[in-house]
């Protein structure tokens, strides 16, 4: 979800300068147009293995042809595109809008994100940081307000932070779209408190 890209890099971890010796990606590697994913593993992992003569197990839908076939189109759309580059520079637009017009909403904790991949984190109190009861569904509330505008938003959050609204646009957004995004967003985030029995005035 956070790779092939999404972040504004090739994968989130290059915004840290780590490399890893094994790394599970998926979803993204498709664009979403077809179920794929890999494990990939440096010469440090795959040489003593391949040094002992062990083989690997493959199992039923290993490189199925039709996926790996989507996944090397949509890779060398990225590439050609340059989608990478253009996710960090509409995402850099995009959290420039959320900042703005949400930093001080008294029912956002924070708007936090990397590229097209951003949180907004919505709390009945910003103050005090205090939740909406579960039991209100706050952010279900808020993607049915942005769907009878047309715009879904992505429902997320869990444990502590029960309340988070995920924004991973198509690395083709325009600004227009963003703006929309952003408008959409705070309308529905006000909707929904409205209709809470629990808002704080």
């Amino acid at each position: 979800m956070c790779g092939f890209g999404r972040t504004g890099e090739k994968f989130a971890i290059d915004h840290w300068g780590v490399v890893p010796d094994i790394m599970v990606a998926g979803k993204g590697l498709a664009g979403g147009y077809a179920p794929i994913g890999g494990v990939y593993a440096s010469e440090a992992v795959i040489l003593p293995i391949a040094e002992r003569g062990d083989d690997l197990m493959f199992y039923t839908f290993t490189a199925h042809p039709a996926a790996c076939a989507v996944a090397d189109k949509v890779l060398e759309i990225v590439e050609r595109e340059d989608l990478v580059a253009r996710s960090k520079t509409m995402g850099d637009l995009l959290s420039q809008r959320l900042r703005s017009r949400l930093a001080d909403h008294p029912h956002v904790a924070d708007v936090r994100g990397l590229g097209l991949m951003q949180a907004v984190e919505v709390v009945r109190d910003r103050d005090t940081l205090e939740r909406f009861p579960a039991e209100e569904r706050i952010t279900r509330r808020i993607v049915a307000a942005g769907l009878d505008k047309g715009v879904f938003f992505y429902p997320a959050g869990s444990g502590p932070a029960q309340d988070v609204i995920l924004l991973g646009p198509p690395f083709i957004i325009t600004e227009d779209d963003i703006g929309l995004l952003v408008n959409v967003l705070e309308e529905s985030i006000d909707s929904a408190v409205s209709r809470s029995g629990s808002a704080q005035a």
